[in-house]
């Protein structure tokens, strides 16, 4: 599942997001979302497994999936993202044959955005 874009974003800015996380936002009010879009639209999402946001291999939470090709992750805050971190999908349950071949890395740029 190959990424086309990365953006950080601070949850409570966004209409969306501030909606999604809810919950987060009571107990976190400087959470973050990574928010990625895919090269492929994500397809049949009614099966058991689905489809996850890694960072630098390690799935931080449940990720939501807004059809047809966005997936969001919550954070509390952006203090564990670095520059460099690598930001992978793959669906839970089959990760090495399905998760990106081609990481997207966050940058100074997208941490200046949420600190």
């Amino acid at each position: 599942m190959e990424l086309k874009s990365l953006a950080l974003r601070r949850v409570r800015d966004d209409t969306l997001l501030a909606r999604l996380g809810r919950e987060l936002l009571r107990r976190s009010p400087n959470a973050v979302a990574i928010d990625v879009i895919t090269e492929a639209p994500l397809g049949n999402l009614d099966r058991n497994a689905s489809p996850e946001i890694f960072v630098d291999g390690v799935r931080l939470g449940d990720t939501w999936q807004l059809p047809p090709n966005r997936l969001v992750v919550f954070l509390p805050d952006a203090q564990q993202l670095r520059e460099g971190t690598a930001i992978t999908v793959a669906w839970l349950g089959d990760e090495p044959r399905t998760r990106s071949r081609r990481p997207l890395l966050i940058t100074q740029a997208h941490l200046q955005g949420v600190r």
